[in-house]
């Protein structure tokens, strides 16, 4: 898997640490497109996908992305 240098998604969800936040307020809050949006926080290391449970989700797949601190 690619990693992408200066992946503005992954600074974003570092602003915002702790919060669970979806994709939609994510391209929308830095005015770039769903799709590039979608594909930097696929390919973040930091980033992970939060499963639909932990946000009251009774769906099978989300795109809802929180900031995972490295180790």
């Amino acid at each position: 898997m690619k990693y992408i240098k200066d992946n503005i998604v992954e600074n974003y969800l570092k602003e915002n640490i702790g919060k669970s936040l979806s994709i939609k307020n994510i391209y929308k809050q830095l005015c770039i497109k769903r799709r590039l949006a979608i594909y930097m926080a696929n390919h973040s290391k930091n980033i992970e996908k939060v499963k639909p449970f932990h946000v009251g989700s009774g769906r099978y797949n989300l795109l809802v992305f929180k900031y995972n601190e490295p180790v």
